[in-house]
This record gives C-alpha cells, structure tokens and sequence, in this order.
C-alpha cells in the first residue's frame, strides 16, 4: 500500500508531538522527540544486516534544517548509492575523514574517540590545548614533518618541565599513530623519538614522605596563610592524609557518596583508578571536618563545590596543586612568585599525590598490616587474591584511619571542644 504523507499532514505530526517513528516514504522515517522536534532517518539493509543514517533535524521554515521535500532527495542519492554496490554510511564516514586536513583536525577525532573510552579524557585535552595546538595545531598534515613535533618537545623542555615534555612527546605519537591507521599520514613523525635522548628522561619514582614535624610546619603555614589556603581547601589537605584518597577522588566527590549516620565514604569503581568500589570508613574524630566542609558546600551536590566558573562545578584538578606551589614560591599564574613560605620553614618540597604516600608510610609506622594498608589504599590486587580473596577488612581499615585521625588532627590544629573541632 502506498504512502501518502504529505508536507502538510508531516508537520502536523510534529506539531501534535507523540513521540514515536514513522515511515513516511521508502526508506525515509520521521522521529519525533517532543512538539516541534524531530529528525529525519534513512534505514536501509546490506548484506541482510539492517542500518540506518540520521540525516539531520526537521523543519520546513528553517533552511539550515531538512525539509519533507529534502529528505526524500537525499534518500534518492543514498538509494542509488546502495544499488551500485556502495555503503552510504562507510562513504559518509571516509568523507569525515576526507575533512582532516590539520594536525588540529586528527587531533579533535583522537581526543573524541579517547574521551569516550576513558575518564581521563578531559586531562588529554587539556595538555593538547595547552603545548600542541598553539605550536603545530595549525599544520596541514600534508606538510607536518618530524621537526615541528622535535621542537615543540624541546620548547616544553626549555620552559623546565621535562615530565609534562614526555607526556606531550606520548600524546603526538598517539595522535600520528591515529591518522596512520586511518591513512592520513603516510608515517608517524613522532615514532623516532624517545623520553630519554628527546624530551624529559626517565624519571625515577617518587620517594617523598612528610615527617610528622615536616606535617605540622605544613599545617602551621597554611593556617597563617588564609588567603592562599580557603578553609575548605585546607580541610580537604587533612582528609587526604587521614583517608588516603586520590586528589580528585576527594575533590570531586558528591554528598550522595558520603553516608555520615554510617560513617562511610563511598567510591563508585567508575570513579577510582583501579575501577574498583570500596567503602572507606570515616573515623569519629573526623566527622566534624564533614560537617563543616557541609556549611562551606551551602547547597551544592559537591564537598568542593567550584570557587570560580568553570566546566566542572567541583574544584578544578589545578586547585590544590596551585596552592602548594604558590607556597612552595613557585610561578603558578601571570602574577609574580610568591616567597616559598613552605621551604623557608624546612618542610620538603612535594606534590598533593605524595600525601598519600606520606599516608601509606604511616599506616606502617601504626603497625597496621600489610594486608589492611594494601586496602586502605584501595591498590588493586593479582586476579587470584582478588578471586580467593573476598574479605574487604572494613574493621581492621577502620582502625587504621582511626589511628591516622589521632595523629593528623592535632597536628592539623584541631583542638576538641565541646562543639566538636574548631580550627586553632
């Protein structure tokens, strides 16, 4: 039976807004979302497999968008496509491919694809954004050669950031490595260099763990220096070393993560390194940083809801390592280095991850073992502890935290009080 939809009777159908697919001509179907909002598809089979191609949003008054009319010619261009033996969809997608012309261009498909598959996403574009594109970004990948990416590796290196030269030197072989496979470059331009003869080296693994002296001058700086370090910041600085968490498992945890009637702090497995859930015990001394840190929060969904705007509504990744670098005298902005507050008062030089190293020696020192830290820590284990061994040592890490709490609050300046902690 023929179809008899017309351009009238189309519009009407959006207009009403039942949501729902319909097939309004040979291999053309409308789906509409809601009053006014739909989009046109083509579905079509090849080799007994059934595809289909969104061809764009409907409207007869705009002329950015399809028309009825539209539609069905570019249905009749695609039709002809599949009876000369072509896949509308692969010549769709090498089309794509065809519009890469810059280094800027594979780089947006490279770090697309990459934040689909991983969380870490946002950390890649950022280190693009900042050290690739300015530098070669705008190159025709016809004329990119190993040079371009040779001295954009050495200028990082010449600014005095041999780590993030690696990460960079890492990024453009992964980028290239993409418009090889894809056939957008005859041949990678990074392939040839290394860490050790181009960019920052091998570094050896950090070492760096806070005395409890060195732990207290930390907390005393930071107290006397308000305006560097916010409150909330500062409480945030004493979880770290009493739970051991990862910087942004911390700071971009959500209140619905926080049971304080239970006393436990929630980590989706999404949300860890190791992609593994674990329920980390609060200990009592601790809850009254939680309930502060909720007065500073107001009504945000966030413990660290953001102080400035940005694209996370929680604290930026930077925040905290900004503020450590300020005190340790280091350029983190445009405004002059302020004094290295941190170092003139004798506490080492070291970065927010090295809190939770700092965390793990003292769990050893406590004399918890070995097992019990392991999961304090929430490192992932070999397959066949993790299959023979189910037991999550809540009690036992429970202790443990207890006993970090009783040694990080008074140095961090937390007296008890009738009303529970206050700041010294």
């Amino acid at each position: 039976m023929p179809l008899k939809y017309t351009r009238k009777s189309i519009n009407e159908m959006v207009a009403r807004g039942k949501p729902g697919t319909t097939r309004v001509a040979s291999g053309l179907y409308i789906v509409v979302k809601r009053p006014m909002i739909a989009r046109w598809l083509f579905r079509y089979q090849l080799h007994g497999k059934r595809t289909e191609i969104t061809l764009g949003a409907y409207s007869e008054t705009d002329k950015l968008l399809l028309s009825f009319a539209e539609a069905k010619k570019q249905v009749a261009l695609l039709q002809a496509q599949l009876a000369n033996g072509d896949n509308p969809k692969k010549d769709a997608r090498l089309k794509s491919y065809l519009e890469i012309k810059t280094v800027d261009d594979l780089a947006q498909m490279y770090l697309k694809r990459k934040a689909q598959r991983i969380k870490t996403g946002h950390i890649l574009v950022r280190q693009y954004e900042k050290d690739i594109k300015p530098a070669i970004g705008h190159i025709p990948l016809s004329k990119l050669h190993p040079l371009d990416v040779y001295e954009t590796v050495q200028q990082i290196l010449n600014e005095g950031r041999p780590t993030i030269a690696n990460r960079i030197l890492f990024l453009c072989k992964n980028i290239f490595k993409l418009g090889v496979k894809n056939q957008l470059l005859d041949s990678n331009p990074a392939t040839n260099f290394t860490t050790n003869e181009d960019a920052g080296g091998t570094r050896p693994p950090r070492t760096i763990v806070l005395s409890q002296q060195e732990i207290g001058i930390l907390f005393k700086v930071m107290r006397a220096n308000p305006k560097k370090v916010p409150e909330a910041t500062y409480i945030g600085i004493t979880l770290l070393m009493i739970l051991g968490m990862r910087k942004m498992e911390l700071f971009s945890a959500r209140w619905t993560e926080v049971d304080l009637e239970r006393q436990m702090f929630h980590l989706r497995a999404e949300d860890t390194k190791s992609h593994r859930a674990i329920a980390i015990p609060i200990p009592e001394r601790a809850l009254p940083l939680f309930k502060r840190l909720k007065e500073l929060a107001g009504h945000s969904l966030y413990l660290f809801p953001a102080r400035k705007r940005s694209k996370h509504d929680h604290l930026s990744h930077d925040t905290v390592n900004h503020t450590l670098a300020d005190l340790f005298g280091k350029k983190t902005s445009s405004s002059k280095a302020s004094p290295n507050l941190l170092g003139a008062a004798g506490v080492t030089e070291f970065v927010v991850h090295d809190l939770r190293r700092t965390f793990r020696t003292l769990l050893a020192q406590l004399s918890v073992s070995e097992e019990v830290a392991e999961s304090c820590l929430n490192h992932s284990k070999s397959k066949i502890v993790r299959i023979y061994n189910q037991y999550a040592y809540i009690e036992e890490r429970k202790k443990a935290h207890e006993k970090v709490a009783d040694v990080i609050l008074p140095l961090a300046g937390y007296a008890e009080s009738i009303q529970g902690f206050k700041r010294a």
